[in-house]
């Protein structure tokens, strides 16, 4: 499978109340922590690196099309760092789990698509079905499994057959299963080709919490990390900017210590200031597409902007 970095993508992508249906998983509050870890040649661990969250917060709309925002939480052990990373847009429809990503679709190719949204998986696949977007790997089995002691729910699960181009991630770690019911894949909750890289790491689904709370999947395996971080960020979520004549102006939503800076395309500081209050003015001339990074409130966000 060719791999394929698209970290720029993340600045723009984007349970019932019994939490007895296990059917969408993009219900407001569903949430998933994985860890990146680094394999050695018999897919032994042999590096811990870093943690991502994934939380359902909110609707966007697009093309009249209702989507649910994935919002994803980057903490660093090493680093003591957390900060919000940027927004998958996702919705589920007749058994489809899709994603917005018309950005690679020319580089997946149209089988992997239906219009714009990406077709993670398909909860309707019988046995000798083929996975979506490759007709080699198919459907093997289907059976009903508990992931977590207090449960009584029973979730399906899906395996596909043994094909030579599957990747170590499944085969060797993953025991072949591409999906269970209610949590989804057992790797991260977006589209794998977003973050592979050519080396032997792997993110990790460690846990999956209901939006009630409930940890309805933990990975004995991989589980290891601490999960009472706030993982909200108030200031992402009010946090608008705006461009203006002569730089741009940041509205936090809220008073606080606050610093920023802005980064042109190549890495380069073209503004900096810190302050107190709700309002920010990082004055710049600059043109294109630039980074803000604004620390605020305990929090670190950071933003693709576009100044004309």
């Amino acid at each position: 499978m060719k791999k394929l970095v698209l970290s720029t993508l993340l600045f723009f992508l984007a349970l019932s109340s019994s939490f007895s249906q296990v059917g969408n998983l993009y219900v407001d509050g569903m949430k998933w922590v994985t860890t990146n870890y680094t394999f050695d040649g018999n897919f032994n661990v042999t590096e811990k690196n870093e943690t991502y969250t994934y939380i359902i917060q909110g609707d966007s709309v697009i093309d009249g099309i209702k989507y649910k925002k994935l919002n994803q939480y980057y903490y660093s052990e090493k680093e003591n760092l957390e900060y919000y990373f940027g927004t998958f847009l996702a919705r589920y429809n007749n058994g489809k789990y899709l994603f917005y990503i018309p950005e690679i679709k020319d580089y997946l190719g149209e089988e992997y698509y239906i219009g714009n949204d990406y077709v993670l998986f398909d909860d309707k696949l019988k046995v000798g079905d083929s996975l979506p977007g490759n007709a080699y790997e198919k459907i093997a089995f289907i059976g009903d499994t508990i992931f977590h002691e207090s449960s009584t729910i029973k979730r399906k699960y899906w395996k596909m057959q043994p094909y030579s181009n599957s990747s170590g991630l499944y085969t060797e770690i993953l025991n072949r299963v591409v999906w269970v019911e209610g949590i989804g894949q057992l790797i991260e909750p977006i589209p794998q080709s977003i973050f592979e890289v050519d080396c032997p790491c792997y993110n990790m689904l460690t846990c999956c919490i209901n939006p009630a709370g409930d940890t309805i999947y933990k990975s004995d395996k991989y589980f290891g990390l601490n999960i009472t971080l706030s993982l909200s960020s108030p200031i992402a979520d009010n946090l608008t900017i705006s461009p203006t004549a002569g730089g741009l102006f940041v509205n936090l939503g809220t008073a606080t210590d606050w610093s920023a800076t802005l980064y042109n395309s190549n890495g380069v500081t073209v503004a900096q200031q810190q302050g107190n209050g709700s309002e920010i003015f990082l004055p710049t001339d600059g043109k294109g597409t630039h980074i803000l990074v604004v620390k605020a409130g305990g929090k670190v966000v950071k933003k693709k902007v576009l100044l004309r």
